[in-house]
């Protein structure tokens, strides 16, 4: 998966057996399996979440003992001391702002209507989409030009058919410009992936502090709070999955361009807050967070920010977050990248596996060499071929072979071994110990004072 190692989901699962009811447990699987991106990343997040409040101390997860039927995914009296919390949990993507499925649909028509013409063209195309910028209420908002509802013209299909037919779709490109359209459609060397194969330079941005889909998604999620018992602190915990407003809150561009022109997260999840303040408490933002360590590495971890309707609160719920933070597993991808990654279907357990490093040690008398497992395992399958197994060890075309060099210096295997398992990896090490062998070089005659190998 792409935030969370596929063992490490399973032994989550495993360990909240016996606080989650079964119902919600074949629920997150059935989640967690689907091929949308939007059922499988939020599942791993509510998951992840709710594993880690469990680390913290006791809790119940959707209790029948609530008010109503609509009850919150978690209720504890570990994340804040000595408070009954009542929690829950949503994920955010860029969807709804990014215009991703409104182009989407627009590409998909004309690759349609391109492969009808000539077999596979469809899938070569690339398209680039116009946009707008104009003043509304007082703000400068950038729209694309990618219609909703939008149905392939007869006049598109003229254009799409003549600059095939003609051999344009080799070497030019093709405009197409209709009202509330405008897109750029060009052919590139290699197959297009889809949701890949789209791109507009307008970023994903809310023009409305109330009107766009996190606020909607935040309001929604009062409805499993509304039973709280007086004194219950209630907190909806939002973490992204791909989401532009929640990775930037924090950062130094989190609100750009001139006289603020669109609206934040922290401007959202605040006006949220203040506006509902009777019916919620506070919000808490995870986000995948890439810490420089230095100039050549960093280092991906749990980003945590706090929103509360007083200040004492929020000051409690730094620490908390911090320990909900700390207890979450490393995640393996920041949000958009695990959302682009699931799309492409990279990490389907049928799928070529995700391969940890080759790793070569040495001491005097014994080269040792760690391959990964899975790629060994994939070879023997047939789901990789040698060139890609090769590869997958580091070969590169005009290099010597990794295994070539030590053979031909004489060294032959002196013992095999697994490399102990790794819950947050989905690849294991095989451990190659090499040694001389005169099996493997021209004999030779040591000196009396030559130590043994």
């Amino acid at each position: 998966m792409p935030i969370f190692s596929r063992r490490r989901l399973q032994s989550m699962l495993d360990e909240l057996r016996q606080v989650m009811p079964l119902e919600k447990g074949m629920d997150l699987l059935r989640r967690l399996e689907n091929k949308r991106v939007d059922q499988a990343l939020p599942a791993e997040m509510e998951l992840g979440l709710l594993w880690a409040l469990s680390k913290l101390g006791e809790m119940d997860i959707e209790p029948e003992w609530w008010g109503d039927s609509s009850r919150p995914d978690a209720v504890t009296d570990y994340l804040l001391p000595s408070r009954l919390t009542a929690i829950e949990i949503a994920a955010v993507t860029d969807n709804a702002i990014s215009g991703e499925e409104l182009m989407d649909r627009v590409a998909l028509q004309i690759t349609d209507f391109s492969n009808t013409l000539q077999k596979g063209s469809g899938q070569y195309l690339y398209f680039t989409f116009g946009g707008t910028q104009a003043f509304e209420n007082g703000r400068s908002v950038r729209r694309r030009l990618a219609p909703e509802g939008y149905l392939l013209s007869e006049a598109a299909k003229n254009s799409i058919r003549e600059w095939i037919s003609s051999g344009g779709a080799d070497s030019g490109k093709l405009t197409i410009s209709e009202p509330g359209l405008h897109i750029v459609v060009e052919r590139r060397g290699y197959k297009q992936v889809r949701y890949h194969n789209v791109f507009s330079s307008i970023p994903p941005e809310a023009y409305s502090i109330d009107d766009n889909p996190l606020y909607a998604l935040l309001k929604r999620k009062l409805a499993q709070l509304k039973a709280a018992p007086s004194d219950t602190v209630r907190i909806i915990i939002v973490a992204d999955v791909g989401s532009t407003l929640l990775r930037r809150i924090g950062t130094f561009g989190e609100k750009t361009g001139p006289g603020g022109y669109h609206f934040s997260g922290t401007d959202i999840i605040s006006h949220f807050i203040r506006t509902n303040s009777a019916r919620i408490d506070a919000v808490a933002v995870f986000t995948p967070h890439r810490k420089r360590i230095n100039f050549h590495q960093d280092d991906l971890q749990w980003a945590g920010h706090c929103f509360a309707a007083n200040r004492a609160l929020r000051d409690e719920l730094i620490g908390a977050v911090k320990k909900l933070a700390a207890s979450l597993p490393k995640p393996h991808f920041e949000g958009y990248q695990a959302r682009s990654l699931f799309q492409q279907g990279a990490f389907s357990p049928t799928a070529r596996g995700w391969y940890l490093g080759v790793k070569m040690t040495s001491r005097p008398g014994q080269f040792q060499v760690s391959i990964p497992a899975r790629a060994f395992l994939d070879l023997l399958a047939g789901r990789i071929t040698p060139q890609q197994f090769s590869y997958a060890l580091g070969d590169r075309p005009n290099e010597k072979n990794l295994f070539k060099g030590i053979l031909d210096r004489g060294e032959t295997l002196s013992a095999i071994e697994m490399a102990p398992r790794d819950v947050d990896a989905d690849d294991d090490h095989i451990v190659f110990h090499f040694s001389d062998d005169p099996a493997a070089r021209k004999l030779k005659v040591k000196a009396p004072h030559e130590a043994d190998e």
